[in-house]
């Protein structure tokens, strides 16, 4: 199945199938999933280390 993520596992089991069904006919494939999933990722990861270095300078630390 595609899109497994969080919020989506805790949904009915028929709703997921639903989901899955109107994402794949409107063209989001795996492939998107798999690409986005990555992006965001990395984008998480960047914009925590921004945080931390704008910590680091609120606190002191050069």
């Amino acid at each position: 199945m595609l899109f497994h993520c969080l919020p989506c596992r805790d949904l009915d089991k028929s709703l997921q199938k639903a989901l899955h069904r109107y994402l794949e006919v409107r063209g989001f494939k795996h492939s998107l999933h798999d690409w986005l999933y990555e992006y965001m990722m990395r984008k998480d990861e960047k914009e925590y280390v921004v945080w931390l270095k704008s910590m680091k300078e609120f606190i002191g630390g050069n």
